[in-house]
This record gives C-alpha cells, structure tokens and sequence, in this order.
C-alpha cells in the first residue's frame, strides 16, 4: 500500500464519506462509517505493475482459480465481472461495455485490468488479462491513452462478448 496516496486520499475523502455515511444509515454497511472509509481507501492505495494487472486478469478469467487452487468461488469471479463491465469505468462504463466489451476496471492512476474468457490474441489464446498503463485520464476517471489501446484491440481480435 502506498501510504501517501491514502493519507492523500483520506484527507479528500468528503465524497465517499457521505456515501458511506447514507449506506450505513440505510442498514448497507456493517461496521462504522470511517472503518469502511478506512479499507476502501487502503484498497484503493495499493500498487501495482502492469504484470500483476494481467495476472489478475487471468485469475478472474479463469473463475479465480489459479493452477492449483481456487482462491475465490466461481460465483464470486463471475459477479466480480459483472461489477467490472457494469460499473469499473466510472461513468463511462456503458460506453465501454458497448464499443470494447469486456470486463475492465480503472483506477486514477491510470491503470486498467482486464479479462477476457476464452479470446484470442496472435498466439495467445483462451483465457486472457491484460494490464495497461498510462497516467492522462479523461474527466470521468479513465486512461485516455489506454482506453484508445484497449478500443482498438477489441476491435482488431473481436474480442468483444456483445
């Protein structure tokens, strides 16, 4: 975890304190309020590489399982992509779940993980994660730069699952 980010990152917290708050007043959140604030945002402070990105993205691709063990349910894998292609691009997720299609989720580092069940990629084929890189990020939150690559291999290996 990268400690400056989240003392960053909790000193800003306003907005999703006020979620927080309306969720625990409406029974969603166990546990307090700052509790809450305190792991999302630790989770948000966590780094790293492009390498991990798509090593997670295989995980999930694979149902998270991983050569030998499983470390979450199926079930578990496959909400997770669902949260990811519904949602894991801020305001902009619609729009990408229609023009690339496939489960990604964003961070505003301008990082982005992917995963893609059974495509094809030159030689790499079935199950598949990308990690992508690049630190300009539009107004809503993604990587320009990254979503352009992302757009444009979605594109040229049909990787889309609409």
């Amino acid at each position: 975890m990268n400690q400056e980010v989240y003392e960053s990152e909790l000193a800003t917290a306003f907005r999703n304190r006020a979620i927080a708050n309306y969720l625990k007043a409406n029974d969603y959140l166990v546990g307090t309020v700052e509790e809450a604030l305190q792991t999302y945002l630790q989770l948000c402070s966590l780094e790293f590489t492009t390498k991990d990105l798509a090593k997670f993205g295989v995980f999930l691709a694979s149902g998270g399982h991983s050569k030998d063990s499983s470390f979450i349910s199926k079930k578990t894998a496959q909400f997770t992509k669902a949260l990811m292609m519904t949602c894991g691009l801020y305001n902009a997720s619609g729009k990408y779940a229609a023009t690339v299609g496939f489960p990604m989720k964003t961070g505003v580092s301008g990082g982005v993980l992917c995963t893609i069940r059974n495509g094809q990629i030159e030689h790499l084929k079935g199950n598949i994660g990308i990690g992508v890189f690049s630190p300009l990020i539009d107004d809503v939150g993604n990587s320009v730069a990254g979503m352009h690559f992302l757009q444009k291999l979605s594109d040229a290996y049909d990787l889309s699952v609409f």
